[in-house]
Order: C-alpha cells, then structure tokens, then sequence
C-alpha cells in the first residue's frame, strides 16, 4: 500500500511540472506610472514582519516542547 502511494504522489508531482512548465502565465501591465504614487514608507509592513517573526517563533517553541513531551511519553 505504502509503495502505491509514494508511486501516486510520485505521479501527481511529474504531471503537475509537466503542466507549470507548458502553462502560459500572462503579465499584466499596471494601469498607471507606479513612480508617480506615492510609495510606501518603510515602515508600513513592519508590524506584519512583527506578527509574523512573533507567530513563528511561538510555532517553533510549540513544536519543541510538543516534541519533548511525546519524546518522553514513550
């Protein structure tokens, strides 16, 4: 069973490379000049960098002490 699987997955991934690679993907040209808006401070995205550097973190320490747990459950 386990070897039809890994032959299945196998085969997905083949056809799903064959198909990225022949597929066309279109570029869409922007509307207006994007030098004249007004651009983004640097800042802007910093408390999303935050969130997300806090998220994994708390991910990691979760999956560490998960881990340690069932490693000692055994």
């Amino acid at each position: 069973m386990r070897s039809l699987s890994c032959s299945g997955t196998a085969v997905f991934g083949g056809i799903l490379v064959v198909g990225l690679s022949i597929t066309s993907f279109g570029v869409e040209k922007h509307k207006e000049d994007p030098s004249t808006t007004g651009a983004a401070t640097p800042f802007h995205c910093q408390p999303v960098s935050d969130c997300n550097g806090a998220m994994f973190f708390i991910y990691v320490a979760m999956e560490n002490g998960i881990g340690f747990w069932v490693r000692g459950v055994r």
